[in-house]
């Protein structure tokens, strides 16, 4: 090819240069391109297990961070903390489940317009989502703080008959709570950076944050004293460090597509740079910032992502309400049981023999 093709050939790198992962060591045939694939295998099955296996393993930070505050916060010799901890995880687990749609909504829509209109207007619409995510997380923040006494007396920690546990879970939850904005977020950036063929930066983050929130929980539970709380102030320092890592991995990729497409802009049209009197590139994409191509409204191109977001919104709600309402037959059944049981064992005691 001549030497400008081959110039704008090399502009059109991956924005996020792939770096050799312990499953493109271990395994061959997920080690890229460079292999050819073994004989009945489809050549994108090596990018597709290159995504799809640090992805799961990027499921488990929550999990992972609720097992170590279960760890430390079980070693303390009062009871409550636990307690609190347990009743405080299942009210996050249930509120930040719902926000899963911003990841599995985001990231199809994005791939397709990277795909169909470039790097720029694909991140220009990540972007739009982020902000969103970001928006709907302080608000989360600021729901969970205003009703945390409701919530905490409604998993059964009331303050009239249990004040101690409800002191302890509701300190929790209000500490807690400081890491809904970043939890959203994440959800959010993984779904843009996973649409760039990028896993390997949610994997890194997750094991960043476990490391922060195992190093936190020993200086905050035990050698400051703070207890349950002190676990909940490391597990909101850990979400927000993750959340800092992917939106700076984001900032760069998007950095990188507008610079190589003012690169492309000026190797396909080596005029246009002097359209103007300041010199600045018009290219191709600059209409992307607007989010969408020349006649679309912002809210037409989000329109993909809001069909996404709202099926799969409903989906998470209908099968945690489904849950709830099992776990509460099931918690109202072995209450019957019991009382039955009691009153019958009364019943023995009060009979003559």
């Amino acid at each position: 090819p001549p030497p400008r093709r081959r110039e704008i050939d090399e502009m059109r790198q991956p924005l996020i240069a792939p770096r050799r992962s312990i499953l493109a060591r271990c395994c061959p045939r997920a080690r890229g391109p460079d292999l050819p694939p073994p004989p009945g295998r489809s050549p994108l099955d090596a990018r597709i297990l290159a995504i799809a296996v640090p992805s799961f393993g990027a499921l488990a930070l929550d999990p992972l961070l609720a097992t170590l505050d279960t760890a430390f916060v079980g070693q303390l010799p009062d009871a409550e903390p636990l307690a609190a901890l347990g009743l405080s995880a299942a009210l996050f687990s249930l509120v930040f489940s719902s926000f899963n749609f911003f990841s599995s909504a985001c990231t199809p829509v994005v791939a397709d317009r990277v795909a169909r209109r470039g790097a720029e207007s694909g991140l220009a619409l990540g972007a739009t989502i982020i902000a969103i995510s970001g928006c709907l997380g302080l608000l989360a923040l600021l729901a969970l703080e205003v009703s945390a006494p409701f919530l905490v007396a409604l998993m059964g920690a009331e303050a009239d008959t249990r004040p101690e546990l409800h002191a302890t879970a509701l300190a929790f939850v209000r500490v807690r709570a400081l890491s809904a904005p970043a939890v959203v977020l994440q959800t959010a950036l993984n779904g843009v950076l996973r649409a760039l063929g990028d896993a390997q930066s949610a994997l890194r983050a997750a094991a960043g944050a476990g490391v922060v929130n195992l190093g936190l929980d020993a200086v905050l539970i035990f050698g400051l004293g703070w207890g349950a709380v002190g676990a909940a102030a490391a597990t909101a320092v850990a979400e927000w460090s993750a959340a800092t890592y992917l939106a700076v991995r984001a900032v760069r990729a998007r950095s990188t597509a507008r610079a190589r497409a003012e690169q492309l802009g000026a190797a396909e049209h080596p005029q246009a740079g002097r359209a103007g009197d300041d010199g600045d590139l018009l290219a191709p994409a600059t209409s992307a910032e607007a989010g969408g191509v020349e006649g679309e409204s912002a809210l037409e191109a989000l329109m993909p992502f809001l069909r996404g977001a709202g099926a799969t919104l409903m989906r998470t709600l209908s099968l945690q309400l489904f849950l709830v309402a099992a776990a509460a037959t099931l918690g109202h059944a072995s209450g019957g049981e019991g009382d039955e049981a009691a009153a019958a064992a009364g019943a023995g005691r009060d009979s003559p023999s």
